[in-house]
């Protein structure tokens, strides 16, 4: 079990991480004349472990599938507004002759 060396939250990491990256890269020089660990190396290898997080978080596969499962509940839902408009219809003709109110049915 690794322990979590970080507080925010996991979905923040990866936007945390891209900005310290992206300060990193601006600039490298100074960072490098701080300390040579600091260099063209471990900027990519840094850049490479922010895509792994950034894939463990974010899901390219999950987010296409909630995309998709939203798009499929939207149609049903629209594809459902004549039939229900139609039941309303035949509730009212039909109003007099039943035993129960429309909101009942």
């Amino acid at each position: 079990m690794n322990k979590r060396l970080f507080n925010s939250k996991d979905e923040e990491l990866p936007v945390v991480s891209r900005a310290v990256a992206f300060a990193l890269k601006r600039d490298l020089a100074d960072f490098s004349a701080y300390s040579p660990t600091f260099n063209a190396t471990y900027l990519t290898e840094f850049d490479a472990k922010i895509a792994v997080v950034s894939d463990l978080v974010e899901p390219q596969s999950e987010t296409l599938a909630k995309k998709i499962i939203t798009e499929r509940y939207t149609d049903t839902i629209h594809g459902l507004i004549d039939p229900v408009n139609r039941v309303t219809g035949y509730v009212n003709l039909a109003k007099a002759s039943l035993k129960i109110t429309p909101a009942s049915f």
